[in-house]
């Protein structure tokens, strides 16, 4: 991050952060100036912020209330830490997406109004992966199985996408151990 989570520095700038563990290394900071540029969002720029793995609960919400109260600091997508960031700092918010809290976790913060909101989209994304590669009707047809590896927000949204009760009998079958 432009500083660190414990010193933030005000953005001088519109810019969304990237929240993760080595975002230096994320290909978003390459391909977001592009975005930005084809979109003609004017200036806006991407910065990273590095947290450990299951940060202390302060770190988390030191970096939510700084994007909360900077005023040109839009927001941010947050990737590994989204279910920790989520439970310490759900009360930074100003309104949590049904997502965000049927899942426990947010992958997205953005700010409306001057509110700060968190949202779940791997629900969203996941569907949409899903209907891309799943024809429609495999469980039902297969009886198939799915192995599904992860604990986090991908993980269970990808889960809860698939045991919806709209799917009808196009499940995957219960499997044993």
């Amino acid at each position: 991050m432009a500083g660190t989570p414990l010193a933030p520095i005000p953005a001088t700038e519109p810019t969304i952060y990237f929240i993760g563990v080595t975002t230096g290394l994320s290909f978003i900071l390459r391909v977001f100036p592009k975005w930005a540029e084809a979109l003609r969002l004017g200036p806006a720029r991407i910065v990273g912020i590095d947290l450990p793995l299951h940060a202390p609960a302060e770190d988390y919400r030191r970096v939510v209330a700084f994007i909360k109260d900077d005023p040109l600091s839009l927001g941010a997508l947050v990737t590994t830490h989204k279910i920790d960031l989520y439970l310490a700092c759900r009360d930074l918010f100003d309104e949590v997406n049904h997502l965000a809290e049927l899942m426990g976790e947010l992958s997205c913060m953005s700010k409306r109004d001057g509110r700060l909101i968190a949202s779940a989209l791997d629900p969203i994304t996941s569907a949409l992966a899903l209907s891309a590669f799943l024809p429609a009707g495999h469980f039902a047809r297969t009886g198939g199985e799915l192995f599904s590896m992860g604990a986090g927000g991908s993980t269970i949204a990808i889960t809860w996408n698939l045991m919806q009760p709209s799917r009808g009998d196009d499940r995957p079958r219960a499997g044993s151990a």
